[in-house]
């Protein structure tokens, strides 16, 4: 079987093949997040043996292959040796730890021939046609060239609000002032505000919002302690909350976010989540954590954690809105949503203000 475009990631570590990525990418609808320049997060997903990672053009290949210009990494390997090695080309399957395939030739338009080829048959399992038989691409050498971080195109990213409270009577009001989501809660075994209904989702849509959906589980902080944290118990959770979603009509296929606070401390909270997630995958909704970064971290290196599982920071490091919108990847390199602001207010209401890269997962 095939590989999903969120499995697929395009390295390049000069502008030029940054932009031959971009295009290589677009023809398979592999997100634009997994378009990458930064060598020192190239070097994390090729390790992690989660992604097949296509290496764009001489720099990137180079990069990977000898580290010819001693770039920083994560394990402070010096310059001309990495652990990474080509993988046979061209692959439909995810090719394990420490290898990648090679995507650079010996021109530029060979480079995007390449790219394009490896990337259509990594989604499609065959070639498309007139894309066989590409260029072979060409060696790496121990030569340096290109930059450790090469800077991505501007993203056009949104601001959002996140309450506990019914913001159906100021939907247009937070419209008006900058906001395009609000993130609401379905209920859960640790909330204690009003639940999102089907009167404030038509208010909501009326006004032109967007929903991100919430799921106040089991916690156990040092602050927050309620419900029940193993996998058996995050597996019930799960199916509460896909059946909170559908007696909203949210559609099938939107995400469902998992609200975890910080600082967990019983031992069994990895083992929550996992079977929360696995439950909600089973029902067809898109699983999603809202929690610290440390956690996040945490959730983000299990093995368990599947690839189109989505990442909501909170970090509060402004106290007022922000235009143009932030875009959480300059904080988390992975993370869909970002909450920016807490406990500020807006339209009369409290709310947190967060920002997302995109609306993937959202409804109305």
């Amino acid at each position: 079987m095939a590989l999903s475009p969120s499995e697929v990631y395009l390295y390049a570590a000069d502008s030029f093949d940054f932009q031959i990525a971009l295009g290589a990418a677009a023809t398979t609808q592999i997100p634009w997040q997994n378009v990458i320049g930064n060598f020192y997060d190239a070097w994390n997903i090729v390790a992690s043996g989660k992604y097949l990672v296509i290496a764009v053009g001489a720099p990137a290949n180079n990069a990977l292959y000898y580290n010819p210009c001693g770039w920083p990494n994560p394990v402070n390997e010096g310059a001309g040796a990495t652990p990474f090695d080509l993988a046979p080309s061209p692959k439909d399957t995810i090719p394990g730890p420490n290898w990648y395939e090679n995507a650079a030739g010996d021109l530029a338009y060979q480079t995007y021939l390449i790219a394009g080829a490896l990337v259509y048959y990594a989604t499609h399992g065959s070639f498309a046609s007139g894309l066989s038989p590409y260029p072979s691409p060409i060696s790496p050498f121990n030569v340096c060239a290109g930059s450790l971080a090469v800077d991505s195109p501007s993203v056009s990213c949104v601001n959002g609000a996140d309450s506990a409270a019914d913001l159906g009577s100021v939907a247009t009001c937070l419209k008006s002032h900058g906001y395009d989501f609000v993130a609401r809660y379905l209920g859960g075994p640790c909330f204690a505000g009003t639940p999102l209904t089907k009167t404030e989702i038509q208010q909501l849509s009326a006004a032109g919002l967007l929903i991100a959906s919430i799921y106040s589980g089991a916690n156990a902080t040092t602050l927050v302690n309620c419900g029940v944290q193993d996998l058996t118990q995050g597996q019930s959770d799960g199916d509460s909350a896909v059946a909170l979603a559908k007696a909203v009509d949210q559609p099938a296929g939107t995400s469902i976010y998992l609200n975890l606070e910080a600082n967990q401390i019983h031992p069994s909270w990895l083992a929550y989540v996992q079977g929360w997630i696995q439950a909600v995958v089973a029902k067809g909704y898109t699983p999603g954590v809202y929690s610290s970064v440390e956690q996040l971290n945490t959730i983000h290196d299990q093995s368990w954690a599947p690839k189109n599982l989505l990442y909501w920071l909170a970090k509060w490091t402004q106290s007022s809105l922000l235009t143009p919108a932030p875009c959480s990847a300059a904080v988390l390199s992975y993370a869909q949503m970002w909450q920016y602001v807490g406990n500020t207010s807006i339209c009369g209401t409290g709310i947190d203000i967060d920002s997302a890269q995109g609306t993937t997962g959202m409804w109305s």
